[in-house]
């Protein structure tokens, strides 16, 4: 069912960043926290949050608000992905910001992306990814390109552009996700089944 509660906001993200001291792009890191559930990986709190603030490269340790913020995106994440009605969405900025910084946005996404997938040790049966999943990654690669072919000043067809392919991550994040994420949730990668049980305890 489509919850309107399932939604990360950008903003809120960057400012953690933020807080926490952070010069590493908040999309990438969304980025790669998909890619490492569509190849099948599953966490709890504890291990996510230290995964994200290896990412984030802080020297401080998170207080217990921004710990619940770092849980709130994998579970928002993972819920979207779960969700019937295909509400994912890769975090990115609001439309208002200026093109050339959401496509370099798009690239620090789909590079996030690449290494979260590419980090999930995948079982000995599954190691031969379907071709749909190797031609997802490859188009997912090409688009990493994107942020140095930003225009200067861009016109209304690289705007169209832009939301054209910001769809198309979207939906490969999707297919891959039904092919491998969905597959391995019996598998040893797998660590829970639901966004519930993730967070059934609580964070110490």
């Amino acid at each position: 069912m489509n919850d309107p509660e399932l939604k990360l906001y950008f903003d809120d993200i960057c400012d953690l960043f933020v807080e926490l001291g952070s010069q590493n792009p908040p999309a990438e890191l969304h980025g790669m926290l998909t890619g490492q559930l569509c190849a099948g990986l599953r966490m709890g709190p504890e291990v996510w949050i230290a995964k994200a603030m290896e990412f984030i490269d802080s020297s401080q340790q998170p207080g217990a608000a921004a710990q619940r913020e770092l849980v709130e995106i994998y579970q928002v994440t993972y819920a979207q992905l779960e969700d019937a009605d295909n509400i994912f969405y890769p975090l990115l900025p609001d439309d208002d910001e200026e093109l050339a910084g959401r496509i370099r946005a798009i690239g620090h996404w789909c590079e996030g992306f690449l290494a979260g997938f590419a980090l999930v040790e995948r079982p000995s049966t599954a190691r031969q990814l379907p071709p749909v999943v190797s031609d997802a990654l490859k188009d997912l690669a090409d688009i990493t390109k994107a942020g140095a072919d930003a225009d200067e000043e861009p016109d209304e067809e690289s705007e169209n552009d832009y939301i054209a392919i910001v769809e198309y991550v979207r939906l490969l994040a999707l297919n891959i996700y039904l092919e491998c994420g969905v597959v391995e949730e019996n598998s040893k990668v797998a660590v829970a089944t639901s966004p519930q049980q993730l967070f059934d305890k609580p964070l110490h």
